[in-house]
């Protein structure tokens, strides 16, 4: 049996032609067990026995555009003012298409009724004496062109073939009914490849409207006093657009870009402030630049930094239904790539459970952040909490911050990935957390900020959840039209 795992999870060019060759080997091996059980072998007869071959008869630069196709070996036909065959037939290419000593042929192409062809083809016309499709004979030598067609290619700087080479190529002698399935199961490719075409397109529309809806919604002409380069996000969009899972970095450019006041791009001044403790950062000590009106100071100073801890799970008294305990959370109870609203985990405590654990009850509205296993996992308290020890948690003085040092801190999550310490598993402590430096400007800029950050956020998500929806969709394509055309060789697994 042949197997297919991997092949089609993603459809490319040299994919669907793989699937194409395994569709014309499988259904050969069929053919071919069909001939031995009957004490037959499977024969084959030499293309000039069953087709006409001709040069193309039209020099393509000289041409003049009409009302015919002029099949050339690029993709797509131009057009000319006159035809040459009238007919179904195979055009082969007669030059190499990379030269430079190199054989190679990009594509064959299939035609019908009148057309024109290019003087550097060859155009094969089955005759009528053994019965050949135009389109089997296409399907065929398509899969095998390297065997059949390359292979045959001679010449040093321009490499070619000869209408002598095509002559002897040899062609299974198949019946009509067999040729019949084969072109059956292309066909089923082909629907494929433009099922998948259409969602590939329907993909681009999708990003044409996320731009729009970033220029729409965070370009404005008030005066505000953040701003946003709308015009460098989009640019980085671009880079993501061949995967959306990278849109989670896209999510942090846009907190720098905001809280940097867009000094990531044109490398403004930076306003290294002492502090209230009157300690001073270096730029060393700095995630990023900020405007010059704004004041880096240390998060302790905006707030209390709290840990937390586990009760001993031999004691069951400590823990209780959630429904009826004190929430308690872990890092495996947070979410990568947002900032979570918490209001439990996966366990409840009991009040003796939390006076045993060296956890801490942090009040409504306060910063949970994962200081390990992983670093920077951030969420909101939606009621009273308590946390294990991965987390540095962070209760504001003025509650009304908590969104602008949660998008803060999600932001540098990466930046502290790297000052983090640790042998077995790297860790944020308690000290190095309180010493962090933290951005403030007065609070209607942070207000602004978070506005901006949400707007932005929610594009992104429709973006990304829109894309996956598309991903499945064409998953499910190229799985249904996969096991339709071979049922018996489709292995391959696709979401």
């Amino acid at each position: 049996m042949v197997k297919t795992t991997g092949v089609i999870s993603d459809l490319t060019a040299d994919s669907t032609e793989m699937l194409r060759q395994l569709l014309v080997s499988e259904m050969l091996g069929e053919v071919k067990k069909e001939r031995e059980s009957n004490g037959e072998e499977l024969e084959f007869i030499k293309l000039s026995l069953i087709a006409s071959i001709d040069k193309g008869k039209t020099p393509i630069k000289s041409s003049k555009r009409g009302q015919y196709p002029l099949v050339t070996t690029a993709e797509i036909h131009t057009t000319t003012d006159h035809f040459d065959f009238d007919s179904e037939s195979v055009l082969i290419p007669l030059v190499s298409s990379t030269g430079h000593g190199h054989a190679s042929i990009k594509r064959l192409h299939y035609a019908s009724g009148k057309f024109s062809v290019g003087t550097i083809l060859a155009c094969v016309t089955p005759n009528n004496i053994e019965g050949y499709d135009a389109r089997f004979i296409y399907e065929y030598l398509s899969a095998f062109k390297e065997e059949l067609i390359v292979s045959k290619m001679t010449g040093t700087a321009n490499v070619t073939l000869t209408l002598s080479d095509i002559k002897e190529i040899m062609i299974p002698k198949i019946t009509k009914e067999e040729q019949k399935r084969l072109i059956e199961g292309s066909a089923q490719i082909d629907s494929l490849v433009e099922a998948t075409r259409i969602v590939d397109n329907y993909e681009n529309i999708l990003f044409k409207f996320t731009k729009e809806r970033l220029f729409k919604d965070l370009t404005d002409n008030s005066l505000s006093d953040v701003h946003i380069n709308v015009q460098f996000l989009i640019s980085h969009l671009d880079k993501f657009s061949l995967d959306v899972n990278k849109l989670d970095q896209l999510k942090i450019l846009v907190v720098k870009l905001l809280m940097s006041g867009n000094s990531l791009l044109n490398k403004g001044t930076n306003n290294v402030a002492t502090s209230k403790n009157s300690s001073v950062f270096s730029l060393e000590e700095l995630p990023f630049q900020i405007p010059d009106n704004w004041k880096w100071v240390h998060l302790s100073e905006i707030g209390k930094i709290v840990g937390g801890g586990t009760p001993s799970t031999d004691n069951p008294s400590y823990f209780s239904p959630i429904a009826s305990g004190i929430p308690w959370v872990t890092p495996a109870d947070m979410k990568s790539g947002q900032i979570s609203n918490v209001s439990h985990g996966r366990r409840s405590l009991t009040k003796e459970g939390l006076s045993n654990s060296g956890a801490t009850l942090i009040p409504k509205g306060s910063v949970l952040f994962t200081s390990r296993a992983p670093i920077g996992n951030v969420g909101i308290a939606l009621n009273d909490i308590s946390t294990n020890q991965g987390f540095k948690s962070l209760i504001p003085a003025d509650i009304t911050m908590n969104r602008f040092i949660a998008y803060y801190l999600y932001a540098i999550s990466d930046w502290l990935n790297e000052i983090s310490s640790g042998t077995t598993f790297k860790e944020i402590s308690g000290k190095k957390m309180s010493n962090l430096p933290f951005p403030l400007p007065d609070k209607k800029v942070q207000d602004e900020i978070v506005q901006k950050v949400e707007v932005t956020w929610k594009i992104l998500d429709d973006l990304k959840d829109a894309s996956d929806s598309l991903v499945h969709y064409r998953n499910r394509v190229i799985s249904a039209i996969s096991q339709r055309c071979m049922p018996d060789i489709y292995e391959s697994k696709v979401g």
